[in-house]
């Protein structure tokens, strides 16, 4: 991995709902470099799809700028190294990783799916691309990646202080406590 690189960063399952055929057809539409860096992949996870996914990126001649991790029980160290994180989801219900890459500071492009689309406000704590669609999953990912440091710390910490105000465990125990004691209003 060149000290350089733009690294991004994805994880989960290896099933046809994350997208990841379209991730690699993205990354394949992606310049080797951005702003004079070489821009690499790191995937971790497994699943069914695994050894196409890996032919995939054979295929489309990305294979030597990705870094296939295998299934990592604590992801915290790549999250750290990298620059971006993409969520590549076809259909995704929350995107928990979405939160946990917020949770390591890091900004991130998702498709449009349900949950990634009620996280990120475009443009604001994130950048939403439509899903199924690698052309603008790439435009997105080099609208980031081409903009230097100052986007990604703006979405970094757009996106932190969405996680804060809204998916702490206390925030999330305060909205509980709230319904419960509403809920007992009404009963009585």
């Amino acid at each position: 991995m060149p000290d350089d690189a733009i690294i991004l960063f994805t994880l989960g399952r290896f099933n046809h709902q994350k997208g990841y055929e379209d991730l690699l057809e993205a990354f394949s539409l992606l310049p080797k470099q951005i702003e004079s860096r070489p821009v690499r992949l790191l995937i971790a996870g497994d699943g069914p799809l695994s050894a196409a996914l890996r032919s995939k990126a054979r295929s489309l001649g990305i294979d030597d700028r990705i870094m296939w991790l295998g299934w990592q029980d604590d992801p915290s160290p790549y999250f750290d190294m990298a620059d971006i994180f993409v969520c590549s989801s076809r259909h995704e219900t929350l995107g928990n990783v979405i939160l946990e890459a917020w949770s390591h500071r890091l900004p991130v492009v998702a498709t449009d799916a349900p949950g990634p689309a009620e996280l990120i406000n475009d443009g604001e704590n994130g950048i939403l691309a439509s899903r199924r669609d690698p052309e603008d999953l790439a435009r997105a990912i080099h609208r980031l990646a081409g903009n230097g440091d100052q986007l990604r710390s703006y979405l970094a910490e757009n996106a932190v202080k969405t996680l804060v105000a809204n998916h702490t465990r206390e925030t999330i125990l305060r909205r509980y406590l709230a319904m419960y004691d509403e809920l007992e209003k009404k009963t009585f």
